[in-house]
């Protein structure tokens, strides 16, 4: 079971426990009540007939107890050999360690207790088997048929009881539209992975459906679920370019949804790129943005290499602003869906000065397609990207230069790019411009400068809502190959060390993580934060000992810090030292 479970234990227990204390906070089924402890204990137990039916529970019950009570007055009892007795200690140690694990969750639902059912199924059939005799034997084929009658009365559409999951499955109604709306995708989009923001959620149309009917088209199309924070609304409704609206029911509405979805109804940004009528009498829509991101152009003539062809956007900003900026790139296709555009921003009082900010990322922002499946006959194309640019808060007024290059992602090798001169000014209290939604390495990059402070928290609040956008995380490993670029070239600069951190964490490859973060704690050993996650990482990882030596250099810096006390107790209780553990974790405060 170890050698088993162990590698994904050691990967997913911080998912699973975060998680699991998400959920409990949301989801009470309507059957337990509030409040009442017999409620919850007693939910499972609730819902066994709803699993293996009545029949079958009943009548095993039934015939283990009259069975039992035969051999005792026929004096039958006979012991158990020894390994009859651990084959059930195993079987029940599973049954009750799962109802007792799953009854201290407040998310309940039958599905989670689904994988013991088979196993009690053997027991209550054992049960039937107590009962010997005729009697038995004639009970045992009652349960039979009534079992088999139950299953098919289910399959049978226009029964007296409600369909199964299989029947519904099944559909023999009129064909609803959904490989026309992957089509329809495709058909604007043929260069390109596409993500759908999938609005409505009922049985048939779902963000799980129409993911997979995109996945059946070699996963040039995801369906994704948006809307689940009002205030990320307006950056669900400018991230993607296609959304898939209905009328009539929508399925679980949230408030934060509806909005989202009369946003797509009424914004000037979508157009309705086809409609479909539904069996259920109601509309389908799919809409399509009239300027997207990222725009595939085919080219009569070939182009040599890569060419940064144009860059446009506003002459003057202030900082902290997000400025709308388009690149149009040309070459061929393998050039550009292998490429990175590193491009950074320095003032022009000096050539070789600091750089003040940069905007690399994926050319095509990785959504153009590489497999062969779907790439296009070689020849030259044109790559029309419109983003925003985010820039630092802390920019100095004055007017600074764009410097481009061009990086394959496969070799790592570069390439200086010729650009017409390219300028901004930075000025105070500039109007904001309307601006596109940032690229992702872009947003990866802003928030990853937190690390210098301990400020994790607003980038593991943004990374569940970007994960949508980009259903792939191409964004990362592009974020990973352009740091390593800059780093080769000034190894001792910690801003591409923070995203290339950042990046690797974000991915669960530890290894990277620790790599860059050793490189990090080196350039800057009297920084508190970079020894905590050292320490938080090596913990993920399960690799308490080398944790506790990271988390001692913390503690040299300043013993006291909360998160430092959790952090040490962890690494005790992952070495099973739970004395040192509860005295770490008591002394952080965090059970107050």
């Amino acid at each position: 079971m170890v050698l088993v479970c162990g590698p994904w234990i050691q990967t997913n227990w911080l998912t699973v426990l975060t998680n699991s204390q998400s959920n409990n906070a949301r989801w009470v089924p309507p059957e337990v009540v509030p409040g009442n402890r017999w409620s919850a204990l007693s939910y499972y137990a609730r819902m066994v007939p709803r699993l293996v039916t009545y029949t079958l529970l009943a009548s095993s019950v039934v015939a283990g107890l009259v069975g039992l009570l035969q051999r005792n007055n026929a004096l039958e009892v006979v012991k158990p050999s020894r390994p009859r007795r651990v084959t059930w200690a195993w079987l029940l140690g599973f049954l009750l360690g799962s109802y007792g694990l799953l009854t201290l969750l407040q998310n309940k639902d039958p599905r989670h207790i689904a994988p013991a059912i088979p196993i009690l199924v053997l027991v209550l059939a054992y049960g039937l088997t107590l009962l010997i005799d005729r009697t038995g034997r004639g009970l045992r084929w009652l349960v039979a048929g009534l079992m088999v009658a139950l299953m098919v009365a289910a399959l049978l559409p226009g029964g007296a009881l409600p369909p199964s999951r299989l029947m519904r499955t099944l559909y023999p109604g009129p064909t609803w539209p959904h490989r026309s709306v992957i089509n329809r995708i495709l058909e604007q989009e043929p260069y390109l992975r596409s993500t759908l923001g999938v609005l409505p959620n009922t049985p048939q149309i779902n963000p799980q459906t129409l993911d997979f009917y995109g996945a059946l088209q070699d996963f040039r199309v995801f369906g994704r679920e948006l809307g689940f924070n009002p205030d990320f609304v307006p950056s669900d409704a400018r991230a993607l370019p296609w959304m898939l609206t209905k009328t009539g029911d929508q399925g679980p509405m949230s408030e934060s949804k509806a909005a989202l979805t009369q946003t797509v109804l009424t914004s000037p940004e979508f157009a309705v790129a086809q409609t479909w009528p539904l069996p259920d009498g109601s509309t389908l829509a799919l809409h399509h943005r009239r300027q997207p991101a990222i725009t595939v152009t085919p080219l009569t003539e070939r182009a040599d290499g890569i060419t940064l062809a144009s860059v446009v956007l506003p002459t003057t900003a202030a900082p902290g602003q997000t400025v709308p900026v388009s690149y149009e790139l040309v070459g061929d296709w393998e050039a550009l869906s292998q490429g990175l555009l590193i491009l950074h921003w320095q003032t022009t009082e000096n050539d070789q000065g600091e750089i003040s900010w940069i905007h690399d990322h994926g050319i095509g922002l990785g959504q153009l397609l590489r497999e062969s499946a779907g790439a296009p006959e070689p020849a030259s194309f044109a790559v029309t990207e419109r983003l925003g640019m985010i820039l630092p808060a802390d920019l100095s007024p004055g007017r600074y230069q764009l410097r481009a290059e061009y990086v394959d992602r496969r070799t790592g090798q570069s390439q200086p790019l010729s650009i017409p001169l390219t300028t901004l000014t930075i000025a105070e209290n500039m109007a904001p411009p309307t601006a596109p939604e940032p690229d992702l390495v872009g947003v990866l990059h802003q928030l990853s400068q937190g690390l210098a402070t301990g400020k994790v928290d607003p980038i593991f609040a943004t990374v569940g809502r970007i994960n949508q956008y980009d259903p792939v995380q191409d964004y990362l490993p592009q974020a990973i190959s352009a740091m390593n670029h800059r780093l080769a070239q000034d190894s001792e600069d910690v801003r591409w060390l923070y995203t290339k951190v950042m990046a690797h964490i974000l991915r669960q490859d530890t290894g990277g993580a620790v790599d860059a973060l050793n490189q990090l704690t080196a350039l800057a050993p009297n920084n508190l934060y970079h020894w905590l996650l050292l320490g938080f990482v090596h913990l993920y990882a399960w690799q308490p000992q080398a944790a506790d030596q990271a988390l001692a250099k913390a503690a040299h810096l300043n013993s006291d810090l909360p998160e430092l006390k959790v952090l040490q107790g962890v690494a005790a209780l992952q070495q099973l030292r739970l004395r040192l553990a509860w005295q770490r974790i008591s002394e952080s405060n965090l059970l107050n």
